[in-house]
């Protein structure tokens, strides 16, 4: 069964989820929970997927601390609730939670069948693959609250105890471990303990993000993902591609420059990723790499690239006048 969620400023992103898995040919059970829908919104996803089982929460039936803490930190926090309620409700064979600002890429049936005939009783997206889970070495705040990406979960009946530690977790795992309650990527620190807990006793299967989750935009994952501070944009390309079509360079481009001429360079990142992904001579698409790159400080990578550009003489000025900014940070 697969599980989504969300709030009704949300369910537009919803609505294009369901459209790309219909397109696709998805017709597992499905199982939505709106905060604060309404009775259009539930016919709206029963017209995209009619097998849909919808109900929506008018009374914050979870009692999430809302008059404590942001919408969007308690949205993120309800996702375990609602896997709990499904597991305990419906005792599916298997489920599988989604965040709704994805859009579905490939059929998911032989993903599926493949986590069950290998015997897998969780996959998650494991963000950094260099890190290791099962080591007892100690780990930072950081890599523990990106060590899994909650976004794509998938347990089987026996793993399902799982989510109540997760549920337990988030209401009382104890400060001592060095975060405050709520914070942003709590669920997935949560997860992350939760998932340790009962490490040695489930298999669980660690996914790429590229495979699963891909930004870039690729061919070969199974979703693509929404993320950063420009949803609005987001929307409207997933609106244009959740019919399943590809995304071309010519359009790619489009996309690139769009986010690039209002200098929100990690939204063009994805697509000048995507670009140099096939095509790696495209000198644009490897200039604004090196924007993307010194917007969120990494400076390394951003010299680099410019000083490549400059040995080939492309936008030559402004790229010694990144290396300048660079050079005065560093004094």
């Amino acid at each position: 069964m697969i599980v989504l969620q969300c709030n009704d400023l949300y369910f537009k992103w919803l609505e294009t989820l369901l459209m790309s898995l219909s397109n696709q040919g998805v017709s597992f059970p499905l199982f939505v929970s709106i905060y604060q829908g309404t009775p259009e919104m539930i016919a709206r996803c029963q017209e995209i997927y009619p097998s849909a089982h919808v109900i929506l929460d008018q009374t914050n039936g979870y009692d999430l601390p809302l008059d404590q803490h942001k919408l969007s930190d308690c949205m993120a926090v309800r996702k375990a609730y609602v896997l709990n309620e499904v597991c305990l409700t419906f005792d599916p064979d298997w489920v599988l939670m989604l965040d709704v600002d994805l859009i579905c890429r490939k059929p998911l049936i032989r993903l599926i069948e493949g986590f069950l005939t290998k015997g897998h009783q969780v996959a998650v997206i494991k963000t950094n693959q260099a890190l290791d889970f099962d080591s007892d070495a100690l780990l930072t705040p950081a890599q523990i609250s990106s060590f899994f990406n909650s976004s794509f979960i998938f347990l089987t009946r026996d793993a399902y105890h799982v989510v109540d530690q997760w549920v337990y977790f988030l209401k009382e795992l104890p400060a001592s471990i060095g975060f405050d309650p709520m914070v942003w990527f709590w669920d997935q620190i949560c997860l992350y303990f939760s998932l340790r807990q009962f490490a040695s006793e489930l298999s669980i299967l660690t996914l790429s993000r590229a495979l699963v989750l891909d930004e870039s935009y690729m061919t070969t994952s199974y979703f693509w993902a929404s993320t950063g501070d420009d949803k609005d944009a987001s929307y409207s390309f997933f609106v244009d591609h959740c019919d399943g079509q590809p995304l071309s360079e010519a359009d790619a481009e489009t996309w690139m420059m769009k986010y690039y001429h209002q200098k929100m360079y990690w939204g063009a990142y994805r697509f000048a990723s995507h670009i140099v992904h096939y095509n790696p001579t495209h000198l644009m698409a490897i200039f604004v790499l090196g924007c993307a790159y010194f917007s969120v400080q990494r400076y390394a990578l951003a010299q680099t690239i410019f000083k490549e550009l400059i040995n080939v003489e492309f936008k030559v000025a402004e790229c010694q006048q990144y290396l300048n900014k660079m050079a005065l940070k560093r004094l």
